[in-house]
Order: structure tokens, then sequence, then C-alpha cells
């Protein structure tokens, strides 16, 4: 979405959707197939939006998102957490076969690695992705 003075700013209008309750009355709410595992057990935190930013960015490279491919026919969180796995690799893949300078594609596949870790706490803070990512941004702009 773009305001006022031009700036593009992210969104979800389907955050308010409720995706059920799980035992001990906790309600999860969040967008299926971008939503980090923790989630799945109602234990959101800011590294949870870094998991599903990076599932986004990824998404506009490729073109296609695995986990949402995926995550409809998931029970359990043990089950999440293999299919996030699994994207994950698949998403890897796609990443490397972009046609970009090698140094921007390796910085690119680490830094999605690192957000798309099944523990939040091996993900980086949403300061370091924007941090990283503008490096790669830096870095992008001189070899082309």
């Amino acid at each position: 979405m773009f305001i006022k003075d031009g700036i593009a700013r992210l969104t979800d209008f389907n955050i308010a959707r409720i995706m059920g309750s799980v035992s001990r009355g906790i309600s999860i709410a969040g967008t299926p197939g971008y939503m980090a595992p923790e989630q799945l057990i109602g234990e959101a935190s800011d590294r949870s939006d870094v998991f599903s930013l990076a599932l986004t960015l990824s998404e506009a490279l490729i073109g296609r998102n695995p986990v949402r491919e995926y995550g409809y026919a998931v029970v359990n969180v043990q089950e999440y957490v293999y299919m996030v796995m699994k994207a994950k690799d698949e998403i890897v893949k796609s990443l490397n076969k972009l046609e970009i300078p090698s140094i921007v594609k390796s910085k690119l596949v680490e830094l999605i690695s690192k957000c798309l870790d099944p523990s939040p706490n091996n993900r980086p803070t949403m300061k370091e992705f924007r941090d990283r990512l503008i490096d790669i941004i830096q870095i992008f702009k001189y070899k082309i």
C-alpha cells in the first residue's frame, strides 16, 4: 500500500482472522502460510513478523510461497516446523536460480534462511533484518 507521501507500507489485512484455538484457551491469529511456527502455540513476537516478512520477500523474488502451498494440511506444530524446513530448502534452491550477482544472491539466501529458522531466537531482529537488507540493496546498486 502506498501512503500519501508516496512511501510504500507493508500491510496485512488478514491479521484479524482468528485461526482457531489451542488447549489452554489460546487464540491463534495470522495469515495461513505466512505464520511463524510459534504463532501456532500463541507465542507471537517481533521475530514472528521477521519470519513472515522474509516469506513475503522470498515470494516476491521467486514468485511463490511453498509454506502457503503446504500449510493448509498441517495438523500440529511439529508437522508445521517440518513443512517450514522443507519449504525453506525449496526457497533457497529457487533463490539460487535467480540471475543476479552472486554476492547479492548469497547474502539474500543467508538473510532469508536465518529469518525462516523455526526458532525465533535464531532469527534476526527487525532492525537487523532492515540493516542487512539495506546492505544487500547497496551492494546490488553497485553491481549493476
